[in-house]
């Protein structure tokens, strides 16, 4: 009964309904008119000669068109994802659940690389630090990141013959 209460009495000071669910997708949604705002905004100050003004928290430069379109299309992907968390209240979403997101990623049809699952946990956690700002939630989760396994993922090394050929043709060609 205490721990209800708490959740009651924080909802309440947070002046959110203590029976009102704040819902991942709807949250989501939120962030991203944040973030087509704050691009548009800087976009035009550009076009203007200016500085932009809305930095990505958590991120790195400025939130632009692009960057925002992108957003959007993590957003959506990750509707899929949130379908698999026990429950769709932000409140209530623990980290531990949000550490499922690597699995959940490798068996996607399209046979995500280690980094494109790392920059979806990017764009969760940029949710999670709106609804921090917003004041639906008391902290920024950091769920399991993929493991970046760069030595099987690369390029093999060129045989001799093959950089012998390369330079030959560039050699001739210029």
């Amino acid at each position: 009964a205490n721990e209800m209460y708490e959740e009651f009495l924080k909802r309440v000071e947070m002046g959110i309904s203590p029976y009102k669910i704040m819902e991942i997708g709807t949250v989501a949604k939120e962030y991203l008119e944040e973030v087509f705002k704050h691009a548009k905004s800087n976009d035009r100050r550009v076009e203007q000669g200016k500085e932009p003004l809305h930095e990505i928290e958590g991120g790195k430069g400025y939130w632009t068109n692009s960057r925002a379109i992108d957003e959007d299309q993590h957003c959506r992907t990750l509707e899929k994802y949130w379908m698999t968390l026990p429950n769709q209240d932000i409140t209530t979403i623990k980290e531990r659940h949000l550490d499922t997101f690597d699995s959940w990623g490798k068996r996607s049809p399209r046979e995500w690389s280690p980094s494109t699952r790392n920059r979806y946990i990017i764009t969760i956690r940029h949710i999670w630090r709106y609804a921090k700002r917003q004041g639906y939630v008391d902290s920024i989760p950091s769920p399991k990141r993929a493991r970046e396994d760069l030595k099987a993922r690369s390029r093999r090394d060129l045989k001799p013959d093959e950089y012998d050929m390369i330079r030959r043709y560039v050699r001739d060609k210029y």
